[in-house]
């Protein structure tokens, strides 16, 4: 019955873009205990996923100019030295700038 009727899944992804609209674990306690309403539509990995678009881009734009920097002062025979150290440094300013984040939209969506 519930496989062959669209109305079954129209609601369970509404249910799903629900609570991916809610700030975090607490955020769906808070969603389940206050229901039945909707959410405000924001959805906060969306938001996430933006920040870090545009992190990434600034940070390998920046990496391509050191890159670039390094291999006309330095030399193009060691140019590659700056671009392994941005590939296996990538992760740090990517996570430290997701936690800032979610703990900003976590707090702009509460209120």
């Amino acid at each position: 019955e519930i496989l062959s009727h669209q109305s079954y899944a129209e609601a369970a992804w509404q249910c799903s873009a629900d609570f991916r609209a809610c700030a975090g674990p607490a955020g769906a306690a808070e969603f389940i205990e206050n229901a039945p309403h909707t959410s405000d539509g924001v959805d906060i990995l969306a938001e996430l996923n933006k920040i870090n678009g545009l992190l990434r881009l600034i940070y390998w734009l920046f990496f391509a100019a050191c890159i670039v920097l390094f291999g006309v002062f330095v030399g193009w025979k060691w140019a590659w030295i700056p671009g392994v150290a941005a590939g296996l440094l990538q992760n740090v300013p990517s996570k430290a700038v997701q936690k800032s984040a979610y703990a900003a939209l976590c707090k702009k969506y509460r209120q």
